[in-house]
Formats: C-alpha cells, structure tokens, sequence
C-alpha cells in the first residue's frame, strides 16, 4: 500500500501502537533545527498549506485536527516550532512539560 501522506503514515503508526482506541488522539510534535535548516517548509507541507512562508519568529504553535475512522471525534496534533537556531532554546521549557513526554 502506498503512503500518501505525512499524515496517513502517522496515522498508520500511531494504530499498530494504540490499536483500536475509540479515543482521538491528542498528540504533541516540537520541531526546532539550525536557522534556515527547512522548519518551516516542512510544517507547511505537513499541513498542506499554500500560503507564502516566512521565516520563524521565536515560538509558533499551531494545531491540525484530522477526523479518524477509528475514533469517535478527530484527533489533534499540536505543533510547536522554535525559530532562530539555538538563540531562543531557553523558550524550550515553554513545551516541553512532563505531561508532553511520553
């Protein structure tokens, strides 16, 4: 069977692991990387958006809700981007909380 998406393959994986859950998910994605490394276009091709990118001031969040066959309600993932290379890391501790890592 052949991927036809970012989303569908994490979908995919996130079944084999919790299986028919009846549940949404609610995940969480952190993304940061050296400047100009390619964060933004990613995301934007992730969450299949045309609109002009601009580069990454401090910390974005953004979300993406997806309705799943296999629960009642649609899942949503939360996405965090952090911009401008390792100068901002310390807004790392704005994500990342015990109740994120799993």
């Amino acid at each position: 069977m052949a991927q036809k998406s970012i989303w569908d393959a994490a979908g995919r994986e996130a079944k084999a692991k919790d299986g028919d859950r009846g549940q949404p998910l609610d995940r969480v994605l952190f993304m940061m990387g050296n400047k100009n490394s390619g964060k933004t276009t990613l995301l934007s091709r992730f969450l299949e958006r045309s609109d002009e990118r601009k580069a990454t001031a401090g910390l974005e969040y953004t979300y993406l809700r997806k309705s799943s066959a296999s629960s009642m309600g649609k899942d949503v993932a939360h996405i965090w981007e952090l911009g401008g290379g390792t100068s901002l890391a310390d807004l790392i501790d704005v994500v990342i909380k015990p109740n994120n890592i799993s």
